[in-house]
């Protein structure tokens, strides 16, 4: 069982993928609810990291990759 969503984004995809590449897009992409901080931001989608910090301690370490 999941959920699935999709959504039509009225604009040129170059120009939805170069907002997903700007500083600050992680944090615009959390929803507020979440118990999720973003304790580092990956500098480039091509093979960055970034790192999330979650209640207790924990990180969560997302590695972008090609």
């Amino acid at each position: 069982m999941g959920l699935q969503y999709s959504s039509v984004v009225d604009a040129p995809v170059e120009d939805v993928f170069a907002w997903h590449e700007r500083p600050g897009a992680l944090p615009r992409l959390l929803p507020p609810w979440q118990p999720l901080k973003v304790a580092q931001e990956a500098p480039s989608l091509v093979d960055g990291q970034a790192i999330l910090q979650l209640p207790g301690g924990v990180r969560w370490v997302a590695q972008h990759s090609r």
